[in-house]
């Protein structure tokens, strides 16, 4: 009876796969604005897995997209009632389109396959829309502190990778002091209020029901953080290319960015002759990132098919580990990030040898931030972002943000 029930479910299997075609949304490049080389190896590269399991299933996707038009692409492909079954998703559009019901709710696939542990939990956070799991990630970008560690030298401090600052506190004197010093700076400008709310832990979201605090003691800290490095080293003047000039301590800057640019750490060591290390950002759970992850429609009549095609992207060690080789941001399984074929990428790479290792990512990776879920969050942050840095640059921050509270809430109470 269980060898007829064995044949029966692999027979079946067999015809469900035969002559099957699987439609993928993505787009050319890479996610996170940096230069790519390799286009569509990886989509590539997955499907040749694939299809050593699933051999009769075809899987078709529309090239020469680029990723500032994909959004739109989309949009007209669901509004014409042709979506692709699955849909590579950047997060800065993930919410818009979960609050649209375009994904499937996958959180029973992900259970029952017992996936969860197998990516770094803010990397699958990153995938769910009040509390259901939509898309699985595929590649995330977290944001690095560079340190230019002759310059603290010099100065006797001394930061030791891979939290570098025993607290928030260290952090703000050390940028205080290094901006004291006659045409040195703290750090650049890329270290913004949001990442200033960040290193306290601060939720200016409530959970419950989605409204803007700005007025909380936590959230205080971060304003008072962000206001005293722009009182003291006039922050919002300070460049990258300072920081490659040797003039600048501290740089946030992405992963993704980091590894593509030959001017971190290669061009700046061998112009400037100055060391650097990559450190982990300011306070607990503080990372900022960026997570790509994959979707299947709710449209797809293949949700099983489209499943096992995105765990192949997303969950697969083998793709995951030729991700983390050929593309600029990071596996999101520890798995990879930990083995020894990373740690041989990173120490053979001109951009990462000698300032990181993949034990250093994984803790960075570790310490990403799972940022609020709701449909309007990201247009909301864009002209929150304005209004509060308008404010930093005019000096009236302090008096500004109950008036800048209000105006965001009461776009909120106005939404649908």
């Amino acid at each position: 009876m269980l060898v007829a029930t064995v044949v029966g479910t692999s027979i079946y299997s067999f015809y469900q796969n035969r002559h099957q075609t699987l439609t993928i949304g993505i787009y050319t490049g890479s996610s996170w604005n940096v230069p790519n080389g390799h286009q569509y190896h990886m989509i590539d590269y997955a499907i040749h897995q694939f299809k050593k399991t699933h051999p009769n299933v075809k899987i078709n996707y529309e090239s020469g997209i680029k990723k500032n038009n994909y959004i739109n692409w989309l949009s007209e492909k669901i509004v014409s009632g042709q979506t692709p079954d699955i849909i590579i998703m950047p997060q800065e559009n993930f919410d818009i389109f979960a609050s649209e019901q375009t994904f499937k709710d996958i959180s029973s696939f992900v259970n029952r396959d017992h996936l969860k542990d197998k990516f770094y939990p803010a990397t699958l956070n990153a995938g769910k829309y009040h509390g259901k799991q939509y898309t699985l990630p595929y590649e995330t970008n977290p944001t690095l502190l560079v340190t230019n560690q002759s310059l603290l030298k010099r100065e006797k401090i001394n930061l030791k990778s891979p939290n570098g600052f025993k607290s928030v506190n260290e952090f703000k004197q050390i940028c205080r002091y290094m901006s004291n010093k006659s045409g040195i700076y703290g750090i650049t400008s890329s270290y913004d209020w949001q990442d200033a709310q960040l290193a306290y832990g601060s939720k200016i979201f409530s959970g419950d029901d989605q409204q803007l605090h700005l007025t909380d003691n936590q959230v205080k800290k971060g304003f008072t953080l962000i206001q005293s490095l722009h009182d003291n080293s006039l922050v919002h003047n300070v460049t990258n290319t300072m920081f490659d000039q040797g003039k600048v301590a501290l740089m946030p800057l992405s992963f993704a960015q980091y590894r593509s640019y030959t001017s971190y750490p290669y061009y700046v060591t061998r112009q400037a002759q100055f060391k650097i290390q990559a450190v982990k950002m300011p306070g607990k759970k503080s990372t900022p990132a960026s997570t790509v992850g994959f979707g299947i429609s709710s449209h797809s009549s293949k949700t099983e098919l489209a499943w096992q095609f995105i765990k192949t992207l997303c969950a697969d060690r083998q793709v995951q580990q030729e991700l983390m080789k050929t593309q600029m941001g990071c596996s999101v399984m520890p798995q990879v990030i930990k083995s020894k074929k990373t740690s041989k990428i990173l120490a053979e790479n001109e951009s990462t040898k000698s300032s990181i290792d993949n034990l250093l990512l994984d803790q960075i990776l570790k310490d990403e931030v799972t940022y609020p879920k709701f449909k309007n969050y990201q247009s909301l942050m864009h002209q929150l972002d304005y209004q509060i840095n308008e404010a930093l640059q005019n000096g009236t921050l302090n008096s500004q943000l109950s008036t800048i509270q209000s105006n965001i809430n009461r776009q909120l109470w106005s939404y649908p």
